[in-house]
């Protein structure tokens, strides 16, 4: 008997119909949701029930759908690093601490943009990390979906997520200790946001700039 491993429906929400394409992966172990374009892509494990996937997605399709809203960090050949805006219409950006990133297509700047952000993300970790008296871990840099940020306990890896290069260096701190906190406290218990508060007492504010796409403070 043969499994179809993709599966496309519709959900209605508040009036409106989004497209939902399902996929279904052998050795997946948990439900994970994307918003793009007027449709859900789900990747599911092979046995889940689609009741379980759609209780799922009733819970999570408002806040994708809100982040699909958020503004661009980079339009009309503007870009903002570190919560300034560059042009880089010219096919380079002169950023503000003397380095000159210069490309030729989409991928290489993106592929620059990571060395760059790597550096700059490594020095407020140890720095951090010393304030917090933390061992050093490993670190990361790499597109992700859904996540700022992460911490595997198993590597000593913090990972972070390119997108926050767009924002000032206050949120940036912000998910930097809350990735480090877990060092401390696995868990999100009140102990862990104890851990969070006491090293960046505004991380309400900060989060909520991050949420809401506002890269800079200005």
């Amino acid at each position: 008997m043969s499994i179809n491993l993709e599966k496309e429906t519709e959900i209605i929400l508040d009036n409106t119909s989004y497209r939902v394409k399902i996929t279904y992966k052998p050795f997946k172990k948990n439900i994970s949701y994307r918003y793009k374009d007027g449709q859900f892509s789900i990747s599911s494990p092979l046995l889940c029930s689609q009741k379980e996937i759609f209780r799922g997605l009733d819970k999570f399709a408002p806040l994708l759908i809100k982040r699909s809203k958020r503004p661009s960090p980079c339009f009309d050949n503007k870009i903002y690093i570190l919560g300034r805006l560059y042009d880089m219409s010219s096919q380079s950006i002169s950023l503000i601490d003397g380095t000159l990133i210069s490309f030729t297509s989409d991928k290489e700047l993106e592929t620059k943009l990571k060395k760059y952000f790597l550096v700059i993300i490594t020095s407020i970790i140890r720095r951090k990390e010393e304030e917090m008296r933390i061992s050093p871990n490993n670190i990361r840099v790499r597109k992700m979906k859904s996540r700022y940020g992460s911490n595997s306990k198993r590597t000593r890896t913090v990972c972070f997520n390119l997108e926050l290069l767009h924002y000032d260096s206050e949120v940036i701190e912000a998910i930097v200790v809350h990735e480090l906190a877990h060092c401390l406290v696995f868990d999100h218990s009140k102990r862990f946001y104890d851990v969070v508060y006491r090293y960046c007492p505004n991380y309400k504010v900060l989060h909520k700039r991050l949420r809401k796409g506002e890269f800079t403070h200005d």
